[in-house]
């Protein structure tokens, strides 16, 4: 009995996709994806199974900025907003109507609102950057949730703040439904260490495995919301330098299983550079 329990076992370690277990340089916990420092505070993690690809992020070293068709004028692809921001990496902030440029939620930054009502459906707010006169000892950003006793209050004192859908809460509970439709899946998401994670997965899945995919990649997450699917979703990164080309990933388009256009443009995104020393 015991040898087969022993077997057992076994085949169930082997089971991972394939993913290299390294161990992730910040935590020193083991990890199912592998793991590179960009530059200090902007870690990049990779499986390539499933194409999976996380940016996390250290906001004390790192700004996020938040970039609206409704301010541009236009939508632009991901390598044009970060050409024309001189943007270090760069995700969808949300989905949005059929204006192609409102948001599903609430959004504003930098004093422009972009959609001014709040989704009685959506659960997850990121905000970031702090206002001049927040509360002392805010984190620089967070992904805060429709229950908190203080959300009006703490979004207020913020300059970014973008409603989604939530799709872990902050417990650590799964909240959609299994099975649902295949598509690939952009996601932003608080870890324990108060870092930003940025996360995409190019292979089309139901959102809810796409959250267990997540919660086996030993990533200590708090919340995390829901910004975007299909072939639309998508990150940036520059590579090094001022000047260096950036990389942009892409969603899979469901029934072909391609990559979407890096060219197409999206109406916002929330933007990463570096955070000015004080």
């Amino acid at each position: 009995m015991l040898r087969k329990q022993i077997v057992l076992i076994l085949l169930l370690l082997s089971l991972g996709g394939g993913w290299s277990r390294a161990e992730d340089p910040q935590s020193g916990v083991p990890s199912a994806l592998s793991w590179r420092e960009h530059k200090p505070g902007l870690d990049v993690g990779s499986a390539g199974d499933d194409g999976l690809l996380i940016l996390r992020i250290d906001p004390k070293l790192w700004r996020f900025s938040l970039h609206m068709a409704s301010r541009e004028g236009a939508a632009l692809s991901l390598g044009d907003w970060a050409a024309r921001r001189g943007l270090e990496a760069g995700i969808n902030a949300s989905m949005y109507l059929p204006d192609n440029k409102t948001s599903t939620g609430y959004m504003r930054g930098d004093g422009h609102v972009n959609n001014p009502h709040v989704g009685g459906r959506l659960g997850a707010f990121f905000a970031a950057e702090p206002a001049a006169d927040a509360p002392a000892g805010l984190p620089e950003a967070a992904i805060y949730e429709r229950e908190n006793p203080s959300l009006q209050s703490l979004l207020a004192s913020y300059t970014v703040v973008v409603q989604n859908y939530r799709l872990i809460d902050g417990e650590g509970k799964i909240l959609w439904n299994s099975g649902g439709p295949l598509h690939s899946i952009a996601a932003v998401a608080a870890d324990t260490a108060g870092r930003i994670l940025f996360i995409l997965v190019a292979k089309p899945m139901p959102a809810a495995d796409f959250a267990v995919l997540l919660q086996g990649c030993g990533l200590s997450l708090k919340a995390v919301m829901y910004v975007e699917g299909g072939a639309q979703a998508g990150i940036f990164l520059r590579e090094h330098g001022p000047n260096a080309p950036v990389t942009v990933w892409k969603g899979r388009q469901s029934l072909l299983n391609i990559e979407g256009n890096p060219a197409a443009p999206l109406p916002n995104i929330i933007g990463v550079s570096p955070r000015l020393p004080n």
